[in-house]
């Protein structure tokens, strides 16, 4: 199962929330890095996925598929 980049935006605001309501400063902070991570895995995903043609065309000349 992969986790899109949506969905790490959504933990990364969960753990935003939670962090509002930390009882200590301590967990505060590891709430707001544990969002900063997920932020940081989503925009990461994302400029993968910018490198990386989303369709393989049948048709495409350049090879890939082995086809005359």
């Amino acid at each position: 199962m992969t986790t899109t980049p949506r969905e790490f935006r959504d933990r990364a605001a969960a753990w935003e929330r939670r962090a509002t309501e930390a009882t200590s400063a301590e967990n505060h902070k590891m709430m707001l890095y544990a969002a900063a991570g997920c932020r940081e895995r989503a925009d990461a995903d994302e400029a993968e996925a910018k490198h990386q043609p989303s369709v393989i065309r049948l048709d495409d000349k350049r090879g890939g598929l082995g086809r005359d």
